[in-house]
């Protein structure tokens, strides 16, 4: 199956859009473990429009053509 990744404020190009190409049944924790991106830099994840929290994106179940978007922490002073 097929879904769209928005990164925000991840890696060198800062903001990014993309397809990542993911087995039937994948969970959010499978998306991230494929794009190499950790609980410390995925502090923030939406499923469509829903949060997705740590604890459940192992459990939380993609569906094809769904969207999934990632945000750091948010640092500033």
């Amino acid at each position: 199956m097929d879904i769209k990744v928005r990164l925000f404020a991840i890696g060198a190009s800062g903001n990014s859009e993309r397809t990542l190409t993911l087995d039937d049944g994948a969970s959010v924790a499978d998306a991230l473990n494929n794009l190499n991106i950790g609980d410390a830099e995925a502090y923030l994840t939406l499923l469509g429009e829903a949060s997705v929290p740590m604890a459940e994106r192992g459990e939380c179940i993609i569906k094809d053509g769904d969207v999934l978007t990632v945000f750091p922490p948010i640092k500033g002073g």
